[in-house]
């Protein structure tokens, strides 16, 4: 017959075993959960349309890069993690131990209570630890910054895209409309043998190009509005994405105004301002820390207190004092890993400034020849090509020989309306870009949300 321990020895294994085979856990329900997350996003929308009752556009914006833009939201909960953090490491140590031995007229009973004094006055072991989760905090607050100024920055391309892909979609359906006046008298001029076939097919394959190139020209303005709403954290439901005031070219081409004209800032001005190199500046100061967490393992880690022995007949009173000694070469060791860790990370925040510096010189660079592109080529082209069409336009509707001059200019003005969004897009973007590698402006004007 089995023991009673047997018994429950096998009794404690079945229950573990059927622990183990238990189901996993639910995902939930799905319909709910959408539920909530559209109620979210509507929150989010309501205060995001109250900001846009302001009379600047960009306020729209702004208040989407402060409540639901992902990058800034992410930054701003990875800080709530890194403040708590901070408030919970670091703490002193402390020992309490209660012992009673014996009994009847040889019982002795003993309290022992030990702090660490150091950690008390922010010192030791603990007060390393305490200012290493500082300054995980203070780079957190920091990293939230940066967010907002690049997704600040990524934002503003993504609406030069979405507003030059609109302007140039309206030109071509412009374009298609006005050639699409002579599909009919086409038709009946080679229908009459009054035009070559070969011209009419040519003319006609011009019209197709043009319908295709404004169906292409669809798809890039839904791929740039989801771009929009992805950085902006807008549902793609969202009316404003659709609104000509706060995603037209003339609300962001304002946003240009000054930007390319700012001085490259001294390497100091980078170092204090740029939020780039903030960040690598605390990784500086979090490997410091280290280095400071690293010397104080090699002290020991004192504990004092009182203590008090009860007997039957006394109460003594005494102290405690406690020593936790770490094993020196290994101390060392760790203190040299940090050293080193410390030196690498100060030759990153070194190459961080020149690769800053480097990018300053490219940029401004990409946007001066963006810059020359767009006035002294794009216009004109779009300008001439403009020109040409009327001309070509009218002399087909006085003279039906002048087709293949038509076609031409159909061709041409396709082509140039193109290059001339092209030319626009590339040299908004670039002057984002600049605007992004220079840093935020020292009053603040074009830092992200915090």
């Amino acid at each position: 017959m089995p023991s009673i321990r047997s018994v429950a020895i096998r009794s404690f294994l079945l229950l573990s075993m059927g622990g183990c085979a238990a189901a996993p856990p639910s995902l939930g329900d799905a319909g709910e959960l959408a539920a909530d997350l559209e109620a979210l996003l509507a929150a989010r929308a309501d205060a995001v349309a109250t900001a846009r009752r302001s009379g600047d556009p960009w306020d729209l914006w702004a208040a989407c890069l402060e409540s639901s833009a992902p990058a800034v939201l992410a930054a701003r909960r990875e800080l709530l993690i890194a403040q708590a953090r901070a408030r919970s490491l670091g703490a002193p140590q402390s020992m309490v131990d209660a012992e009673h031995v014996g009994s009847g007229a040889d019982r002795d009973s003993e309290l022992m209570i030990a702090l660490d004094l150091p950690g008390l006055v922010g010192a030791g072991r603990a007060g390393a630890t305490r200012a290493r989760a500082e300054v995980d905090a203070a780079r957190a607050e920091e990293a939230l910054a940066a967010a907002g100024f690049t997704t600040q920055h990524a934002l503003e391309r993504s609406l030069a895209s979405l507003a030059v892909a609109r302007e140039l979609e309206r030109h071509l359906a412009e374009l298609e409309e006005s050639c699409g006046a002579n599909d009919k008298r086409l038709e009946l001029l080679a229908g009459r043998g009054w035009l070559p076939p070969d011209q009419v097919a040519v003319a006609r394959t011009m019209l197709h190009h043009v319908a295709v190139m404004r169906l292409e020209q669809q798809a890039a303005v839904a791929a740039a509005r989801a771009s929009v709403a992805s950085a902006s954290g807008l549902p793609p439901s969202s009316p404003w994405l659709d609104d000509a005031e706060t995603t037209g070219l003339a609300a962001i081409s304002r946003r240009t105004m000054g930007r390319a004209d700012r001085p490259d800032p001294s390497a100091r001005d980078l170092l204090d301002g740029h939020p780039e190199l903030r960040l690598a500046r605390f990784d500086y100061l979090g490997a410091e820390a280290d280095v400071r967490v690293a010397c104080a393992q090699r002290w020991p880690a004192l504990l004092i207190g009182p203590k008090a022995t009860l007997t039957v007949d006394d109460l003594l009173w005494g102290g405690v004092l406690r020593l936790e000694l770490p094993w020196p070469p290994a101390a060392d060791a760790a203190v040299d890993e940090a050293r080193a860790a410390r030196d690498q990370t100060h030759d990153a925040l070194v190459a961080a400034l020149a690769r800053a510096q480097n990018e300053i010189v490219r940029r401004r660079a990409e946007q001066q020849a963006a810059d020359v592109a767009l006035r002294e080529h794009g216009e004109g082209v779009a300008e001439s090509s403009a020109r040409a069409f009327r001309a070509a336009q009218a002399r087909f509707a006085a003279d039906v020989a002048a087709i293949p001059e038509w076609s031409m200019a159909i061709d041409q003005r396709a082509r140039a309306l193109t290059a001339r969004a092209a030319a626009l897009e590339r040299w908004l973007v670039a002057t984002f870009d600049l605007s992004e590698a220079l840093g935020p402006t020292k009053d603040g004007g074009e830092e992200g949300a915090r």
